[in-house]
């Protein structure tokens, strides 16, 4: 009796529940691992997932240098330097080589050239053309607001050689100063209105005495003067 009632419960734990339905996955739900489900971090995993494009680099430009600048050479030959202004002058004389230039006052009146490109060049010497490397180049000047002489200007200091009197007519009063002041006393007085004479570099000379030619006195040479730009009474 015992056995027949424990074959009936356990035929009864083995039949089917009502309605039909066994366990087991829903219809139309994708197995584990099918496309569409996340890994882990949210990223798509499985087929249909692309892998994600490599960034675009865009090359850096090539870095370029400045081209080298030539080194100045020298010319053959002394430049042509009549009319430019004394600083430009210079410069290309001693650009092509030549390194003695002895700038003068062309007028004759002994100035000193301080600022060099208030002055322009009227006349070169040697000319344009090669010529030894040692050559002094000298240049006759005169200041911008000036105008070259039309005539040659004795540029050189006066001397007086053997005790002779120099002729020193039309020279500057400076310079007739600065060149016999070893030799004797130089006086010059204003042949107009008897002005002070200050800047002698301003004040050319009209008469002299003792005469050009005559022995040179052991005192002093007299001079008559006016300023330059004013004619000789």
């Amino acid at each position: 009796m015992l056995l027949v009632i424990a074959a009936l419960i356990d035929r009864g734990s083995c039949s089917p529940r009502p309605g039909g339905d066994q366990a087991g996955p829903a219809a139309g739900t994708a197995p584990a691992g099918a496309a569409g489900q996340e890994g882990p971090g949210g990223t798509p995993t499985g087929a249909g997932s692309a892998p994600a494009p490599a960034p675009k680099t865009t090359p850096a430009p090539a870095k370029t240098s400045a081209a080298p600048q030539p080194a100045p050479t020298a010319t053959d030959g002394v430049p042509q330097v009549v009319g430019k202004d004394l600083q430009k002058a210079r410069d290309a004389v001693w650009m092509a080589g030549y390194h003695f230039i002895k700038p003068h006052d062309a007028l004759g009146r002994g100035r000193t050239q301080l600022l060099l490109s208030n002055w322009q060049v009227c006349d070169q010497n040697p000319g344009p053309g090669k010529v030894d490397k040692d050559t002094t180049v000298r240049l006759g000047v005169v200041r911008k607001d000036e105008d070259c002489p039309t005539t040659p200007m004795p540029t050189t200091k006066p001397s007086a050689p053997d005790g002779i009197t120099p002729d020193v007519l039309g020279r500057s009063v400076n310079v007739v100063r600065q060149a016999l002041r070893s030799e004797v006393k130089v006086d010059a007085d204003d042949l107009k209105s008897g002005r002070p004479i200050i800047i002698e570099n301003h004040w050319q000379v009209c008469t002299q005495n003792p005469a050009p030619g005559a022995p040179l006195p052991k005192d002093k040479i007299r001079l008559g003067v006016v300023k330059f730009g004013e004619k000789c009474p």
